[in-house]
């Protein structure tokens, strides 16, 4: 029932983007990522990474305790509704 909460919508991940892409590489807890971007929930947020490496937007290692991100080169618009992770969560709501 609560599974919509956590469908990003695009201006969610612009708003993620354009944070990621103002630092370029960070290292942080999900938490600490939630705060700083601040108003999103980190269920959400933890699908946004998910996709957003599945299209080759960023790269992140997930250690125990936080994200070491890097934001890549993208030289092509790309839509957030190709990411396997969002059709799947589609498909289940």
């Amino acid at each position: 029932q609560h599974l919509h909460l956590l469908l990003p919508e695009r201006s969610d991940f612009a708003v993620v983007y354009r944070f990621l892409h103002s630092y370029g590489e960070l290292d942080m807890s999900l938490e600490t990522l939630c705060y700083k971007i601040g108003n999103i929930y980190s269920g959400k947020l933890r699908i946004i990474l998910d996709a957003m490496k599945e299209l080759a937007l960023i790269n992140f290692i997930e250690g125990p305790k936080s994200f070491k991100i890097t934001v890549l080169d993208v030289d092509k618009k790309v839509d957030i509704n190709d990411a396997p992770i969002i059709k799947r969560l589609r498909e289940v709501l």
